[in-house]
């Protein structure tokens, strides 16, 4: 049995309260009850609005669930199909903007919903009679019976989520509408669903805005000095297009969203593939946090985010732990403030090495004239 999701999340969640020892029939029952429990909590209010805490209004997480009920359905459904068990993940930031969460109607995004739960029940009547097992890439294994406990937790979530935000704005009586994202971010967390990122020469999402490919060039640049420093104290750093099942140490990425998006210049430590894929398995079949592989596989990233951390500030740039609640083991590079660096010294060595052969050149011209 694997408890990925109470692991993550914490059994009962530590922030909605669900109970991950919920059977799939509740769990489907559950899902099943959802458009209507939505459709009750919206009725008469405003769906546009948004808790300060959030960045997806009410309506935005209508349809984000809208859509994880409708990826999770294919998925199950071709698995029962065919056979084949492998899944990739999908970006639920830039699906929101793709979508426009904050456009659609809260009327036709509750119909979506309807539709979308009714066809989520018939993959999981597919998914059962075929005992479907998904391979997701991250979370190991993933029973028909695991993904709608999971999917379960997420509608259940985003209620808790639509009521805190329609309760805000009652007591405040200070309405907000609006969307950034579509990921909760309270102070000094910053939320994720599956980043795209650039390759570090690639420019990133260019085209749209020039603001837009200013900041991409200002975190390209950030991002290969934080590749050369820690590189220049002894760490591995993986290149940017690596697999992750052949390499390990500290892999820098970039988000291309807005800052007020939480995009930005992240590093996080990448153990070796036979670890990660030891505590995946110990995951998988539902030994807990006590077990030596995930002891060591999480104590490795989180000492290594620390010392990574303490070596970027000791080269003079400002970073944040702690920035995600989804992936606790980034760390974020905010800025690197100007000053004396190592790479001071290199240029002085090339300028003097340069200025060595000039003279050498020059020498061996005159000798020759």
């Amino acid at each position: 049995m694997n408890n990925w999701g109470a692991a993550w999340y914490g059994d009962p969640c530590r922030e909605c309260g669900y109970d991950w020892s919920i059977t799939p029939g509740q769990a489907i029952d559950l899902i099943t009850a959802i458009p209507q429990r939505y459709t009750d909590l919206l009725d008469g209010e405003d769906a546009r609005l948004r808790h300060p805490d959030l960045d997806w209004t009410a309506c935005g997480y209508v349809c984000h669930v809208t859509d994880n009920l409708r990826i999770w359905a294919e998925r199950l459904v071709d698995a029962a199909l065919t056979g084949d068990r492998t899944i990739t993940g999908y970006d639920d930031v830039l699906l929101a903007r793709a979508r426009a969460y904050d456009q659609v109607p809260a009327s036709g995004a509750l119909w979506s919903l309807s539709l979308a739960a009714t066809a989520w029940g018939q993959a999981m009547e597919h998914a059962a009679e075929a005992d479907v097992v998904l391979l997701h890439p991250e979370r190991g294994p993933q029973t028909w019976p695991e993904v709608a406990g999971t999917n379960a937790h997420d509608a259940f979530h985003h209620q808790w989520d639509i009521e805190r935000t329609l309760t805000h704005h009652a007591q405040t009586n200070q309405p907000r509408s609006g969307v950034r994202s579509g990921r909760r971010i309270t102070p000094g967390r910053r939320a994720t669903g599956r980043f795209v990122r650039p390759r570090l020469g690639s420019g990133g999402m260019a085209g749209e805005d020039p603001r837009h490919d200013d900041t991409v060039a200002r975190r390209t640049a950030l991002a290969r000095a934080v590749q050369d420093d820690l590189g220049a104290a002894g760490l591995p750093v993986v290149p940017e297009d690596a697999d992750s099942s052949v390499s390990a140490g500290a892999r820098v990425t970039i988000d291309p969203l807005s800052d007020e998006e939480g995009g930005g210049v992240f590093v996080r430590w990448e153990v070796p593939y036979m670890l990660k894929s030891a505590a995946m398995d110990a995951l998988s079949e539902g030994r807990r946090a006590g077990d030596p592989s995930i002891m060591l596989s999480v104590g490795a990233s989180d000492a290594m985010r620390d010392a990574i951390a303490e070596i970027l500030t000791i080269a003079g740039y400002d970073v944040q732990k702690d920035t995600d609640d989804m992936a606790p083991e980034l760390l974020a590079v905010l800025s690197r403030r100007p000053g004396p660096s190592w790479r001071d010294w290199l240029h002085d060595q090339t300028a003097r090495r340069q200025k060595a052969l000039m003279a050498t050149a020059r020498e061996r011209e005159n000798r020759r004239s």
